[in-house]
């Protein structure tokens, strides 16, 4: 009797293990490898779709910066142009100069406060026919002279530059007298007192011009008297001159050959 209750113990524990083996690792095992096998597509689908949908998209918006860029720049050179052509049509509208004598530069550069400047950098050289001493103007305001020539680019020294003088003329009066620079302004003196100068008064170069055509041309706008100092017991009378240009805002000017 204790045998067969053995026999039938050892059995049950069998069938049991069985069993367990069958519920816990078998149907897991191919539950798990179906799953896996059902959802492996969709996932791998949707994975290089949204691959393909991120990778899309950057294409896209790098395509769309590059042609807004192009864009950008195009304006940019609309824009310039058309203020190249306003500033020469506005040149050759008012200049007393020949227009076939002025040869047109951009300004890249300036020495000195941004407001107001004592040098300009241009993109002109000797390789354009550019020489010291030219006389660079806009309008017929007077920018300065050029000062230091390179193979593209040049200098010009500007009328408020302490380093500038030129010879100038009262326009309306015909008193004589030389402006220096100041740096914060242009300063008119040695003008005889007996020679008259009023407020408002137009200065003009009076021309300085050697032997090889270079130098100051004549009639060109240094700018209008804003105050007088003169007194009866001095010999000469000096005044501040303003330029009528804003030096800050000039982007094109003018050499006259």
């Amino acid at each position: 009797m204790k045998s067969k209750t053995n026999k039938n113990l050892i059995l049950f524990m069998l069938v049991s293990l069985s069993l367990l083996a069958i519920n816990y690792f078998f149907p897991l095992k191919f539950i798990q490898k179906t799953i896996n096998n059902v959802f492996y597509f969709p996932k791998s689908f949707l994975y290089e779709a949204k691959a393909g949908i991120s990778s899309g998209s950057e294409s896209e918006i790098a395509k769309l910066k590059n042609e807004n860029k192009i864009l950008l720049q195009k304006l940019n050179d609309y824009e310039t142009l058309k203020q190249d052509n306003s500033a020469l049509k506005s040149q050759f509208q008012v200049s007393s100069l020949d227009s076939q004598n002025l040869i047109p530069a951009k300004i890249v550069g300036f020495e000195g406060p941004f407001s107001k400047p004592y040098a300009f950098i241009i993109d002109k050289g000797t390789n354009d026919g550019i020489g010291k001493q030219m006389t660079v103007i806009f309008e017929n305001n007077l920018v300065g002279v050029v000062s230091e020539v390179g193979g593209s680019f040049s200098k010009v020294t500007l009328p408020a530059s302490n380093k500038f003088s030129a010879v100038v003329i009262d326009r309306e009066t015909s008193a004589n007298g030389i402006v220096y620079g100041k740096e914060d302004f242009i300063f008119l003196d040695n003008v005889a007192v007996t020679d008259t100068l009023k407020v408002g008064d137009i200065i003009v170069t009076k021309g300085e011009i050697n032997s090889a055509g270079l130098g100051v041309k004549n009639d060109i706008v240094v700018g209008k008297i804003t105050s007088i100092n003169k007194s009866d017991s001095e010999s000469f009378q000096s005044a501040k001159i303003e330029s009528l240009l804003d030096f800050s805002k000039l982007s094109t000017v003018f050499l006259a050959k």
